[in-house]
């Protein structure tokens, strides 16, 4: 079967045989709709005004970022894609991991 409907990707899942298929379904998978991606985005400027010892290059009003949604909207999914791309450090004049 061709599934002329389907995107390129999809359709190289649906060319694997049944346990694959399965092996796959199983797997974790998010859906990047447009606030996703912005807030990533977001995320990863932030992450980029640090210094060359981790610090913040903010105003001192500038603390972080608020996530805000729905309850099964994906905020958390959110924190662990960016927290899997940057995964703290430890700095050994400092008491904790950021």
């Amino acid at each position: 079967m061709e599934y002329p409907h389907l995107n390129d990707k999809t359709r190289e899942i649906m060319a694997l045989d049944k346990d694959a298929k399965l092996k796959w379904i199983r797997e974790d998978h998010y859906v990047f709709h447009a606030k996703v991606v912005k807030t990533l985005q977001q995320l990863e400027w932030i992450y980029n005004q640090r210094d060359v010892k981790g610090f913040l290059n903010f105003p001192s009003d500038l603390e972080g970022i608020t996530i805000i949604g729905d309850s099964g909207t994906g905020k958390t999914t959110i924190i662990q894609i960016f927290i899997k791309k940057h995964p703290g450090q430890h700095l050994p004049d400092h008491e904790r991991v950021i």
